[in-house]
């Protein structure tokens, strides 16, 4: 693996120059899998990445799914590198300096590192330990589909519950180990983003978080809730009750 990954920073070294972008910006890009690593042959593509690098845009996590890394040289020596997935056309980028940052790229963009790929097999993610508010899960492997169907979600505001995860070992892993679950809202937040993940992915947090409900059946807040309106019907109908008059 060691040769592998010099022989990948030589050929990145080696490799054409794109066009001229100016001190510290792109030169060359490499996509990988645990195997092998190509080089991006296209200056066009190597441009479309450096303008996407350097805009403002983001977006939230990739599901768990397999991916290829992708490693870059730039004009004044320093690395990036980053993770990229085929299926849902996702890139995490971490910029030599600076935090990493999660982008939906053009067709365009994908499509040329999908080509840059071919023949390399990417990485095949897993999770081997899932633990929910100290508890540890039975079914840990469960968890590869906590992204699956998320969308984005406002801050948690509320109690939230510690969520660790632990992936499979393949040389890199583009997810934090470490959440915050919001169970009110069914928010999950990581890296400063929150998203909402499915029910059914609640529904696992739950249970193995120990909440009542937890595991396809009715939520502790929303049990409090039924309660509360069970109370509160309660009191109406006494109410009337008393208010009608006597025959």
């Amino acid at each position: 693996m060691k040769r592998l990954v010099a022989m990948a920073a030589a050929a990145l070294l080696l490799a054409p120059a794109a066009p001229a972008f100016g001190k510290g910006q792109l030169r060359a890009v490499s996509v990988c899998g645990p195997e092998l690593c190509n080089i991006a042959r296209d200056p066009g593509l190597v441009l479309d990445l450096e303008r996407l690098f350097a805009s403002g845009q983001k977006t939230d996590p990739a599901p768990i799914e397999p991916f290829y890394g992708v490693d870059s040289i730039m004009s004044g020596g320093a690395t990036g590198a980053g993770e990229f997935f085929p299926k849902s056309g996702i890139l995490r980028w971490r910029p030599p300096q600076g935090e990493p940052r999660w982008f939906a790229l053009p067709e365009r963009v994908a499509a040329g590192l999908r080509t840059t790929g071919r023949g390399a097999e990417p990485y095949q993610p897993g999770v081997t330990e899932a633990t929910v508010g100290g508890k540890a899960s039975r079914d840990s492997a469960g968890y590869v589909a906590l992204f699956d169907g998320a969308e984005p979600a406002s801050a948690a505001t509320g109690e939230t519950i510690p969520l660790s995860l632990r992936f499979r070992k393949v040389g890199r892993s583009p997810w934090a180990g470490r959440f915050q679950y919001e169970p009110s809202t069914d928010t999950l937040v990581s890296e400063g983003r929150a998203v909402r993940v499915s029910r059914d992915v609640a529904s696992m947090i739950e249970r193995d978080a120990g909440l009542a409900g937890g595991g396809g059946g009715t939520p502790r807040w929303a049990l409090a809730g039924a309660v509360a309106l069970g109370l509160a019907a309660a009191a109406f109908a006494a109410r009337r009750a008393r208010r009608r008059p006597m025959r």
